[in-house]
Order: C-alpha cells, then sequence, then structure tokens
C-alpha cells in the first residue's frame, strides 16, 4: 500500500516549515525550487525581476554551487524563470501563474484523489465529504 504523501510530515514550532520523516529525504536542489517557487508565489520576487545567482543561492541554501544551479535549471525548463546573456536568471512573465497552475495539479493528484479513494474504501458519500469539509472550515480560522 502506498502511503498518503502528508505522512511523515508535522509542522515547524512557528508552523511556517515542514519538518520530519521526509525532510531528508528532500534533495537540496527541490528545497532551493520550492523556497524560489514560494517567493514568487508570495510578491517577493515578481515578473522581470532579477534572480539570485547559482553562487548567491549555495552560499544561503549552504550548497554546492552545482546544487544551486541544477535548481536555477530546473525552474528554467518549467518556464518560472528567462536567462539573460552573462548567466542571469529573471522571473519569466506569467511565473505565478504556472507555478499556481503546477501546485493546484499536483494537490489534486497527491492529496484530493488519495483523499477520495480513502472516502470511498470508507464508503464516506461525497455530500457527507463536502459537510466535513464545510464544518471543518469553520472550526479553522483562516481557511477559506
Amino acid at each position: 500500500m502506498r502511503l498518503p504523501p502528508w505522512v511523515g510530515w508535522t509542522l515547524g514550532p512557528d508552523r511556517s516549515k515542514r519538518v520530519g520523516a521526509r525532510e531528508s529525504r528532500i534533495p537540496k536542489y527541490r528545497s532551493i525550487v520550492f523556497s524560489l517557487e514560494e517567493d514568487i508565489l508570495q510578491g517577493v520576487l515578481g515578473d522581470c525581476d532579477a534572480c539570485p545567482s547559482a553562487r548567491q543561492l549555495a552560499e544561503s541554501f549552504e550548497v554546492n554551487p552545482s546544487t544551486a544551479a541544477k535548481a536555477l535549471e530546473v525552474l528554467y525548463r518549467r518556464g518560472v524563470l528567462f536567462r539573460r546573456p552573462g548567466a542571469i536568471h529573471g522571473v519569466s512573465i506569467g511565473a505565478q501563474q504556472r507555478i499556481r497552475a503546477r501546485r493546484i495539479a499536483d494537490f489534486e493528484r497527491n492529496f484530493i484523489r488519495p483523499f477520495l479513494e480513502e472516502a470511498t474504501r470508507l464508503g464516506i458519500a461525497h455530500v457527507e465529504l463536502l459537510f466535513l469539509l464545510g464544518s471543518r472550515q469553520c472550526e479553522e480560522p483562516g481557511l477559506s
């Protein structure tokens, strides 16, 4: 049986960072990718803004420069970054929307599908699920 993707994750003390069993298995370049994507989603980096260089990222994340370069390459291939002459990377126009669309697709594949499969195995009707989700939303401030 395949474990759901959230098994093994807990939130850190400040609830801003996921820590736990899976953290050590995440390649460091993917952590850099996630961090840069978060900066773009939160508006810290906007369209056409310069992105930190591989060397700057390597220093910030305490990794080898080739690891940071791999993260930049992943973002370039995803269309999130563009290259300028001189190996300067910038945020592509529409990067925020591309990241959001990919994250929604990942969320659906990694969370919603397994959630619905488990609900089906338990015999929970979709109407009950909607009720459960609606009542949970009322209990958790900030969820909308």
